[in-house]
């Protein structure tokens, strides 16, 4: 690349490509901006919070690569990503399975190259939001008429509680809970039976009538924090081939 090419491209950079996403910086997204090099050229202080940074002029002209953090192996496929959208010159969107302010979550990213008014690529601009893997009922409560589900049935769980109907509902059984837990069957039978079931207003420990009321409801919400679930990224682009 010449001087003059290098130049330009910095140019761009600093008077229009910065300043067209600037005013984005104070809002409710996971936004990264990086230059053809993998530089962060800017990025919403939400994102930046994400990568534990209190603003987004702390991680300006760095690389995912530079930040010692316990998804180092993440940023890596993050930063291979990166160079397929600029070599191929297409978007990818991706799952990314990791935690999200404490909370173990899924996060649907879109990765898409920048161009300059010349059709050269310039960078690459990532895009993230929560995405709802499990259940879709709270997507027809949206299109339907009137909501299946108010606010007055919310259900508030303790963390063992909520990682015990997780597993009931992606088909463990009780036995199975108890391995993956570390816990004896008893304690998880006894969990079910005395503290989920009557906050979903069962009588007895039915587990075929728990989970029924429990999609009923929008459960599960989310992934409950505990160690089995690795963190992970899985491209869509893929699945889809």
């Amino acid at each position: 690349m010449g001087k003059e090419e290098f130049n330009e491209k910095e140019v761009f950079i600093e008077k229009v490509l910065i300043p067209s996403f600037i005013g984005l910086v104070d809002k409710n997204i996971y936004k990264i901006v990086y230059d053809i090099s993998g530089k962060i050229i800017f990025a919403t202080n939400k994102a930046a919070k994400s990568l534990g940074f209190d603003n987004w002029l702390q991680i300006k002209d760095k690389k995912l690569s530079e930040f010692s953090t316990k998804n180092e192996e993440l940023f890596k496929e993050i930063e291979h990503i990166r160079e397929l959208v600029i070599n191929k010159q297409q978007v990818i969107d991706y799952l990314y399975f990791a935690e999200f302010s404490k909370n173990f979550d899924v996060q649907l990213v879109s990765h898409a190259p920048i161009f300059m008014p010349n059709g050269e690529v310039l960078g690459s601009s990532s895009t993230s939001t929560r995405f709802w893997l499990f259940n879709l009922k709270h997507l027809f409560n949206r299109l339907y008429k009137k909501s299946l589900v108010s606010e007055e049935d919310e259900i508030h769980l303790s963390n063992r509680q909520e990682e015990i109907l997780f597993l009931i509902m992606i088909g463990f059984s009780q036995r199975e809970i108890a391995i993956v837990l570390k816990i004896s069957r008893g304690t998880v039978a006894k969990i079910i039976a005395q503290d989920i079931c009557p906050k979903f207003k069962i009588n007895g420990s039915s587990t075929k009538l728990l989970i029924q009321k429990a999609l009923n409801l929008n459960y599960p919400k989310r992934i409950p924090n505990f160690n089995l679930v690795k963190p992970q990224i899985i491209i869509i682009n893929h699945l889809f081939k």
